[in-house]
Order: C-alpha cells, then structure tokens, then sequence
C-alpha cells in the first residue's frame, strides 16, 4: 500500500458555512482514535460498532478519555484491552482529528426563501437532539494513535471475534475494502484518514467537516496541530 503524503483534501467542493450550531468548544481533544495495522498483509482491525456514534459501522478502537490525569496514550491502552484484550505497548502518536458539524439550516439562503422539505426538517431535529442526548458535541477532537504488528501476532488473533459483549464485533479488513468507494458499511472519515495516517506525526491536524450526516470536506495539515489558534 503506497501513503499519500499529501498536505490538503477536499471531499466535496460544497461551501462551508461560516457557524456551526454552537459557539465555543474545549481545544483539548476528549476521545482516541487507534488503528492497528499488519503491514506485511495490509490489514487492519476494526470493530463494528454496537454503541452510538458510528453505530453499525467499522471503526477503529478508542472512546472518550475519561480519566484526564493519566495521559491520552494510557487512556487508549487501557480502551484496546477493554475492548479487544490486546496488550500493545508500541502506539504512536500520530496527531489529532478535529470534526465539524453544521446544521444545514445554517446555510439557507434566506434572500430567497430557501427551505428545506418537513422530512428533511424532521430528520435534522432527531439527529440534533441525539447529539445532544449521547452528549456528543457538534465540534469536538480526538487524539490518534497508530500500532504495528508483525504477521505471527495477526495469526495469533483469529477474527471474527466478539470480546467485549458491549462493544462489537472485531475483525481484520484489507486496506483496499476499507478504501473502496463502494463501501459504505465503514466510518467514512477512514477513508480520508488511512493513507496518510500511518506516515503523520503527532503533529498533524486532521479536519472533517459535516452537513448533518453528510461528510462534505476533509483537510490535512501537518504541523498545524501545535496552534490551536489555528484549528
């Protein structure tokens, strides 16, 4: 698998509103992200979530960093055991994902009375009022991490495999399905993250933008993670 390296990506070229439907959020990221990958065979683990957010689909292994007086690595340790029994001490640091939810109301042309149908003003009600019910934020970041390891330790772990009842199934996937156009049953910012992930730092900023459910711009930037003046 060949990493792109490159600086700026843009998933779609609709205009991005200028507010989100809340004003402040805390820069410090509150979740991880790991990946764990086998480079010898381009697979990764990934769990089909059975838990808001990104419920039913694959995903990487992470949560809400609970405890703030260990570090953001011992709190991603200590999820990887809890939900997959894995015991990995060789996490890298690869850099932090800022995401971006708009409410589509925000971005109505009122000059020409522009509105959107009942359904589509009732389906962006519940999904707002379940942002807020799971105490998700509409703006919000998450510190990410990378694993390697070798061949004979993915033997070692046979998938499909269940081994936390609460959170889901885990099972290795190629990059390539993971990556497919056609693939809607993953994370859809995996697909912006993975070939590029695995060769940032812990410096690197990642953002993704949202209209409600719809994912219409990603950006990489390197370096910009240092400044959280310029998130």
């Amino acid at each position: 698998m060949t990493f792109s390296t490159s600086s700026s990506r843009v998933a779609s070229t609709t205009q991005v509103p200028t507010t989100t439907t809340t004003t402040t959020t805390n820069t410090t990221p509150s979740f991880t992200l790991g990946l764990v990958r086998c480079k010898e065979n381009d697979k990764i683990l990934l769990i089909n979530r059975e838990q808001p957010p990104h419920l039913g689909k694959w995903f990487g292994i992470g949560g809400e960093i609970k405890d703030t007086s260990i570090s953001p690595l011992d709190s991603l340790n200590i999820q990887i055991n809890n939900q997959s029994g894995l015991d990995l001490n060789n996490f890298i640091n690869r850099g932090i994902l800022k995401w971006e939810i708009y409410s589509k109301e925000d971005n109505q042309d009122k000059s020409n009375n522009s509105k959107v149908s009942k359904y589509e003003e009732k389906i962006h009600k519940i999904f707002h009022k379940n942002l807020k019910n799971l105490n998700i934020p509409v703006s919000g970041s998450l510190y990410i991490f990378t694993s390697d390891i070798s061949l004979k330790q993915y033997e070692n772990y046979r998938t499909p495999l269940k081994y936390n009842e609460d959170m889901g199934i885990l099972d290795w996937k190629s990059f390539d399905w993971c990556l497919n156009e056609f693939n809607y049953g993953i994370v859809d910012f995996l697909k912006f993250l993975l070939p590029i992930v695995f060769n940032s730092n812990e410096n690197d900023l990642f953002i993704v933008k949202y209209y409600d459910l719809d994912l219409i711009e990603t950006l990489y930037k390197p370096g910009d993670a240092i400044d959280v003046s310029t998130w």
